[in-house]
């Protein structure tokens, strides 16, 4: 009789996508979206940029995508979407507002010019 493998969990299926999934801690509701990375350079850049974040009765505290690539991530997103997806774009112009002075626009400019983006976030900082 032979095995019966189960079928792919959603983490397990994120892993082989190199996408993402959801953990929710169900007392509060407090939710946490975790995004797989693979090796692009978008990929390296979020992880070796990464920020720990300290949050109360936290332990150990965690990483967490920095502004700056999160604006580049979302951007691409936006990008791979068709330049459709309002809540990529909303979200991008909120974290340009939001971090203004946080940001060094000019390596962002760098960057985003790199990986294709360079366009788009010039029309996100323009908005």
């Amino acid at each position: 009789m032979g095995s019966i493998s189960p079928p792919l969990g959603p983490l397990q299926e994120a892993a082989r996508q190199h996408g993402s999934f959801n953990l929710i801690h169900l007392d509060s509701g407090f939710k946490v979206n975790l995004f797989l990375l693979g090796d692009s350079l978008l990929d390296q850049w979020q992880i070796t940029r990464r920020e720990r974040l300290e949050l109360p009765h936290l332990d150990p505290s965690i990483w967490v995508t920095s502004p700056a690539d999160l604006v580049l991530r979302k951007l691409w997103w936006f990008q791979l979407g068709g330049g459709v997806l309002d809540r990529q774009w909303r979200d991008v112009t909120a974290i340009l507002r939001v971090q203004g002075d946080n940001l060094n626009l000019q390596s962002l400019a760098t960057e985003a010019a790199e990986v294709g983006l360079e366009d788009l976030l010039d029309r996100a900082i323009a908005d």
